[in-house]
């Protein structure tokens, strides 16, 4: 909060913030804002800071200025997206094709797919298109998990088939 009442803000610890109104008439203004999800830091590409300063001790209405910068975070590695179509064929199997995936700064992915809940060990983590025989028919719901080389994950939505022998 600003003005702190922390005792470490002080002229001694060179740490001193004085005059600062982010609150003002029962409302209080954000000193940092964000553009992304804060709670997934990779997302974050720009952080902001607004402070409302009141350089005027009197009992008068505040004299506001208002100080504003920010810090665009142009190289923040972003998770890639995952995208696959499924096209069922005879037999049980089902030719799934991820090559619309993509990594925003262009990096090679690794895929990653699955039957429910069981990782497709024939599709190799190149291979696209990959073509999975199912051990039976019936519908199947099938997902694409991509990881781009720092390891960000990207999940595509699930799509059910119905495979047929």
């Amino acid at each position: 909060a600003c003005p702190s009442t922390d005792a470490n803000w002080n002229v001694g610890n060179l740490r001193y913030a004085d005059k600062i109104t982010n609150e003002f008439n029962g409302q209080l203004r954000p000193l940092f804002s964000y553009t992304g999800n804060v709670n997934v830091p990779s997302t974050i590409s720009l952080i902001h800071a607004d402070l409302w300063v009141n350089t005027n001790t009197g009992t008068g209405p505040p004299l506001e200025s208002h100080l504003s910068t920010g810090v665009y975070l142009r190289n923040q590695d972003q998770p890639p997206t995952a995208i696959f179509t499924a096209q069922p064929q005879s037999n049980y199997r089902v030719v799934l094709n991820g090559s619309e995936s993509w990594s925003p700064q262009g990096s090679t992915l690794t895929y990653v797919w699955y039957d429910g809940s069981t990782k497709i060990s024939s599709c190799t983590a190149t291979a696209i298109p990959c073509v999975y025989t199912a051990p039976s028919g019936g519908a199947h719901t099938l997902q694409l998990k991509v990881f781009d080389p720092a390891g960000l994950e990207g999940d595509s939505a699930t799509q059910t088939v119905t495979l047929f022998q």
